[in-house]
């Protein structure tokens, strides 16, 4: 079964109603990685020490025999964080001070004769989905702003995420949860595809394009030499996730934010249902493969496509009453 990303609502539906109030994804080699209190709406992580103790452990017992492939799909504990901000549950540092700089900078009204704000993204916003910050941040306040997009960053996550793991793809037993993943994006290349999928929402939302040259220059600095077109006869304002960018930006007298991840994962986070599907869709492409609850949810499974991936979906492997459940609520939406 296929389940969207907005879809997995009704996964957590049918657990919740089958008497499961706590969420537990677990990662076949470590085996808990994120604990979900869906009454109190809080989220916790295991700890980095303890992820990588746990998965130390789980690599001495596989042996040096393993193909050295094999293990570098087994994430390190770096992925924790990087599932819990990617997915939107662990806000920017410095999220409030971005909420305060973009209500001053949209306050502007364009019916009025003002210029136009428009809203620029580098290649690792897109990868760490910032742009749904942003575009939230914009909804919530009603501000009047735009968002555009250079051509160069979707060449370069197309460089990104155009990585596979081999055809002929045999994990090892103890891998046995990885041997649907042959011929599939490797885990970096995953979360690029990611960013991919970002790119595209902001282009269906009539964003606006610049394009990009073809020189040898430095790729973040054609980047933003593509955005500069646009300063003429628009306000713009550029938001990245990398200090490179950032500061080459600056130099060309760009307005541009640096938003900030944070470095720690608190103990526990304020965590909505919706945050919950999130952070089960982001993990799921982040280590491959999860089990929540005991339901295997894949985020990588051989034939996915392109429009599996544009559709944010995630193969899902379901038994008993939570199964049925989950098929009463789908037959219920799609009627």
């Amino acid at each position: 079964m296929l389940l969207s990303r907005e879809r997995l609502l009704v996964l957590l539906n049918a657990l919740y109603y089958c008497g499961t109030e706590n969420i537990e994804l677990s990662y076949p080699p470590v085996d808990m990685i994120f604990y979900i209190d869906l009454k109190k709406k809080e989220a916790r992580a295991i700890s980095s020490k303890e992820y990588g103790k746990k998965l130390s452990e789980f690599k001495e017992k596989l042996g040096k025999d393993v193909d050295p492939v094999c293990i570098s799909e087994l994430p390190n504990s770096n992925a924790l964080k990087d599932c819990l901000y990617i997915s939107g549950v662990l806000k920017p540092k410095n999220i409030s001070e971005i909420e305060t700089e973009l209500i001053q900078l949209a306050k502007k009204d364009p019916m009025k004769g003002d210029r136009l704000l428009l809203i620029g993204f580098d290649t690792n916003a897109l990868r760490r989905r910032v742009n749904i910050y942003i575009q939230k941040i914009l909804i919530e306040n009603r501000l009047k702003a735009r968002f555009c997009h250079s051509s160069l960053i979707f060449d370069e996550l197309f460089r990104q995420y155009d990585k596979k793991l081999p055809y002929e793809w045999y994990p090892p037993e103890a891998l046995s949860f990885m041997k649907n993943f042959s011929n599939q994006s490797i885990r970096d290349a995953r979360l690029a595809r990611l960013g991919a999928v970002e790119y595209k929402k902001l282009k269906d939302v009539h964003s606006q394009e610049v394009k990009g040259d073809d020189s040898k220059d430095n790729p973040d600095l054609k980047i933003v030499k593509s955005y500069e077109s646009l300063k003429t006869e628009n306000d713009l304002l550029l938001i990245s996730g990398d200090k490179n960018f950032h500061d080459i930006a600056q130099a060309k007298g760009m307005k541009i934010i640096e938003v900030k991840e944070p470095h720690e994962v608190p103990s526990s986070i304020p965590i909505s249902w919706e945050g919950a599907c999130d952070l089960i869709f982001v993990a799921a492409v982040c280590f491959g493969m999860i089990n929540v609850n005991g339901v295997k949810v894949y985020g990588v499974w051989g034939g996915k496509d392109v429009n599996n991936w544009n559709k944010e979906e995630l193969k899902i492997e379901i038994e008993g009453g939570s199964k049925i459940k989950l098929d009463r609520f789908n037959r219920i939406i799609s009627d």
